[in-house]
């Protein structure tokens, strides 16, 4: 046993008294502060394991056989760092890391009955990972030391790696706070447990938004010939989160049922999420290998999710009704987050009831996106009182003069220029009250909202305003399409 399979021991104790000692320390306080030095113990041995494997990468040591798969002599230093995530067993030492030092910054900062109620859970989420880490052992040494190590993954030398899949984890991460402030909160009636939720969800929430983007740039510019979303499962697999996160941020505040429904959901999204990309369940270019570690995944799903579920139904209370458009609009995006599940894993539920793998296209998520898009769109629109002014009515206009006038195909452009107008008008009026009168917060709040009607209404002109046709030509033949004719002269290979 090496130093870093010891760390990760110590590691693994640390975190599983750290959960002892958070369930005790619900009735002593003595308890909950023990809880919290252990706490200090996860973050402080994970960081040095993390560092060794670090270190490992850039010192060319192939002695480690994740070393030898991920990197060479070769291989820049930048990308020796970022192949640290590369694989599946440095990946999941990473998010060990980072789980441990949100945990701890969130324990730090807090010191009431509420986050010594979440110490438990966030414990017993750490321990789940550095089994995880353990299983997988990204400190495995070889019998022997390779001359050369087989390098990194052509795809991963990217610039994008360095931001997209950190952004990616920060997000998902971040989430598990708010999950365990949930279950604290509800099981204590403690109702503080919301607004602090909300806090870590608009963290997280940026952080995933920022994965997907440069994700999205990352696939425009080397995997998707010119495009920028697929409806892969692993792409669709960082949506789900993202729409019943963006819904929670905006659930009324008297609906604590409702949140803690969709704190709940979301948690558990970002580990079905890991569990697509590293079970096989689906077949996408951004998973990882077939692994057994997808099972453990699958039944920490079951297991926190039936835990979640049993204190909400204990600790459900009355509520006020209210809500209404922001109510309407969550359920409108949850429903999104439905179709995009139940499209994503259809393939391998089919293969399992007919023995036959039927794949949906990006047709079928385009075709249930874009009315539902598009209520979203005007519900942002119109939930937006005492604003009267001509300028939603003339960004409407203007937008669907430039769609027109771009020779935009089919009735969803056109709805999504009227529509996607008037939100963005109504926003910028709201806005611009905001600007004058200094409330800085909530300006910046809608710029946000801005740049998601822009980027929206760009996402439907772009996938539903073209055609495509799928042909078969070799070099002299002809094909027509749009009213052009075209021919395949021939292919001259070039270096990039």
């Amino acid at each position: 046993m090496n130093v870093g399979q010891i760390l990760l021991w110590l590691c693994l104790l640390s975190s599983v008294f750290a959960s002892i000692s958070g369930v005790l320390g619900s009735k002593r306080a003595d308890w909950a502060r023990v809880g919290r030095f252990s706490s200090v113990a996860v973050f402080s041995l994970s960081s040095s394991a993390l560092v060794i494997l670090a270190l490992a990468f850039l010192g060319d040591d192939f002695s480690f056989r994740y070393v030898a798969l991920h990197s060479c002599y070769d291989l820049p230093w930048v990308y020796k760092l970022t192949a640290v995530w590369a694989g599946q067993e440095g990946s999941l030492l990473f998010w060990l890391w980072v789980l441990s030092a949100f945990s701890l910054t969130f324990l730090l900062r807090n010191r009431d009955r509420l986050s010594d109620g979440a110490l438990p859970v966030l414990s017993l989420v750490q321990t789940f990972f550095c089994l995880l880490v353990l299983r997988s052992d990204p400190f495995l040494k070889l019998p022997f030391v390779p001359e050369d190590g087989r390098g990194l993954n052509p795809l991963l030398e990217s610039p994008w790696m360095v931001l997209h899949p950190p952004s990616l984890y920060l997000g998902y991460i971040g989430f598990t706070v708010p999950f365990a402030l949930s279950l604290a909160g509800v099981a204590s009636g403690d109702e503080a447990w919301m607004e602090r939720s909300k806090r870590w969800f608009l963290f997280s929430w940026t952080f995933l938004t920022l994965g997907i983007l440069t994700g999205m740039k990352w696939s425009y510019v080397v995997l998707g010939w010119g495009g920028y979303w697929a409806w892969d499962p692993v792409e669709n697999a960082s949506l789900m989160p993202w729409l019943t996160a963006t819904a929670f941020l905006h659930s009324p505040p008297r609906r604590k049922s409702w949140s803690f429904f969709l704190v709940v959901v979301t948690f558990e999204l970002t580990i079905f999420g890991t569990f697509l990309t590293r079970s096989g369940f689906v077949s996408s270019v951004h998973a990882f290998a077939r692994s057994p570690l997808g099972y453990y995944f699958l039944a920490f799903i079951l297991l926190s999710g039936g835990s979640a579920g049993w204190i909400g139904l204990r600790g459900r209370g009355k509520e006020r009704s209210e809500g209404g458009i922001m109510l309407l609009s969550g359920l409108v995006l949850c429903a999104l987050c439905l179709v995009t599940f139940l499209g994503t894993i259809f393939p391998a539920v089919s293969e399992l009831l007919s023995g036959r793998r039927m794949a949906l296209g990006p047709g079928f998520f385009n075709t249930i996106f874009a009315p539902l898009g598009l209520s979203v769109f005007l519900l942002f629109g119109i939930c937006r009182k005492g604003l009267k002014s001509p300028l939603p009515l003339g960004i409407s206009a203007l937008s669907l003069y430039l769609v027109l006038r771009l020779g935009a195909r089919g009735p969803y452009p056109i709805l999504a220029a009227l529509f996607g107008g008037f939100a963005l008008g109504n926003v910028l009026l709201q806005a611009l009250r905001f600007l004058r009168s200094g409330d800085f917060g909530r300006f910046g709040r809608d710029l946000v909202h801005i740049g998601t009607v822009i980027f929206a209404f760009g996402a439907y002109c772009s996938s539903l305003g073209t055609e495509e046709e799928v042909e078969g030509v070799g070099p002299g033949e002809d094909f027509r399409f749009g009213g052009y004719d075209f021919t395949l002269e021939g292919f001259s290979p070039e270096p990039k």
